[in-house]
């Protein structure tokens, strides 16, 4: 019997860490988000502290009507914020909602606190207004490689006095510096003044820039190999530079999206043009973030939408005048 109680003791110990244990790993389970609403958002990553170069993994939670397009802000903001990779689904939440997720890699090659987006985060629903949120403020804490606590700075030696140079040194650096003198003068004297340089040709206006990319994106074969990511990327960037450059507009932090929705707002453009601008973005978002694969068709369409805006706003030539023009 008195073998058996310290050995029964040390069981009911056993147990009881055990318990314990157990009770530990439940309550650091994070409880699963739980959307408010028709529209909400989430956001979580792997870790909110780095060091410079370092990866993180980024998740991006969109709870929205099973009949809207979200849209997330882009949050590669180099060398702030640099995106690795990028992934998005859909799918089914319930009955009222439908979620989207967008999974990231992420890094950062700059020292600092970097909020990931300022944008907004929104949902496209045919016939009703836009639903809007902006998106969470959540900041990644970029650390230098270099930082060692543990490391000592070493004293600074003596700086000894450089020696004294011998009198013939000091000779023939002056008869150099004189010989090089008399040659400068000489060829000077020899060779003939420059002719004045021209003034450089002014560039071309913005219409004909955009015009001619536009020309040469199209004889790129892009639109007969069905390349609609490289060609809707390039077709964006187009007409983003033709913007800046026609309406003296300039916002580097935002999005290509969101520059030409931005100055589709201008009242300077009419409400023709403000139609073409929403179907040129509405069909960028298909294929960016609904994974639609257009056709032949379909990218003629877009081309043919961002020349005529490009035709219809040249100074001058604008033929329903600043406020004139109906929306087909």
């Amino acid at each position: 019997m008195k073998i058996l109680r310290p050995i029964l003791i040390i069981r009911a110990l056993c147990c009881l860490a055990f318990i314990a244990c157990v009770g530990c790993d439940k309550a650091q389970v994070a409880p699963e988000f739980e959307p408010s609403g028709n529209f909400d958002i989430n956001v979580s990553l792997s870790t909110n502290v780095i060091t410079v170069g370092d990866t993180l993994d980024a998740a991006i939670e969109v709870y929205h009507p099973p009949e809207g397009l979200a849209t997330v802000p882009e949050l590669d903001r180099r060398p702030d914020i640099v995106v690795r990779n990028r992934k998005s689904t859909s799918e089914s939440f319930s009955e009222e909602l439908a979620v989207t997720r967008i999974d990231y890699t992420l890094t950062s090659y700059r020292v600092g606190i970097h909020p990931l987006s300022s944008g907004m985060v929104s949902c496209a629903i045919s016939g009703t207004n836009n639903l809007q949120r902006p998106f969470p403020q959540i900041n990644l804490v970029v650390n230098s490689v270099l930082t060692n606590d543990q490391e000592t700075v070493r004293e600074i030696r003596t700086v000894r006095a450089p020696e004294s140079p011998f009198p013939w040194m000091v000779v023939a650096i002056i008869g150099v510096v004189v010989l090089a003198i008399a040659l400068a003068v000489v060829i000077a004297l020899l060779v003939k003044k420059p002719t004045p340089e021209r003034t450089p040709p002014a560039p071309p206006p913005p219409h004909q820039t955009a015009l001619t990319d536009l020309a040469r994106l199209k004889a790129s074969g892009m639109i007969e190999e069905r390349d609609f990511e490289t060609f809707y990327v390039a077709v964006s960037s187009i007409l983003r530079e033709y913007i800046e450059g026609r309406y003296k507009l300039h916002a580097p932090d935002m999005t290509t999206e969101e520059f030409i929705l931005a100055a589709s707002k201008s009242h300077e453009l009419n409400a023709e043009h403000h139609t073409l601008v929403k179907y040129f973005l509405e069909e960028c978002d298909m294929v960016k973030f609904a994974k639609l694969e257009p056709d032949e068709s379909g990218m003629l369409r877009v081309w043919d939408s961002a020349e005529r805006f490009v035709k219809e706003t040249i100074p001058g030539q604008n033929p329903y005048g600043p406020q004139g023009g109906q929306a087909r």
